[in-house]
């Protein structure tokens, strides 16, 4: 996936889990697929410069951020997992 997409694993999981249900945290993610956090977070900052996915704080608590999927961010996840 890193040599076709430009992707390495910790971005890969995120895009899927967003792709499965958006607008999750970071937190959630590690959660679900028991990766590490700052493993995750690199991941997040990277898709988020890539415009794949975008983070907002969430209203109910300024702490966290909720992680949205982008529409080039969707349809590179459908690439990824029509490749697979």
């Amino acid at each position: 996936v890193e040599m076709e997409f430009g992707l390495r694993r910790p971005e890969v999981t995120i895009l899927f889990c967003l792709g499965k249900i958006n607008g999750i945290t970071a937190k959630d993610v590690a959660d679900i697929t028991r990766q590490p956090k700052n493993t995750l977070s690199r991941g997040s900052l990277v898709l988020e410069n890539k415009k794949l996915i975008i983070r907002q704080s969430d209203q109910n608590d300024r702490r966290r951020s909720i992680l949205r999927i982008t529409e080039s961010g969707r349809q590179l996840c459908d690439k990824v997992v029509k490749s697979c």
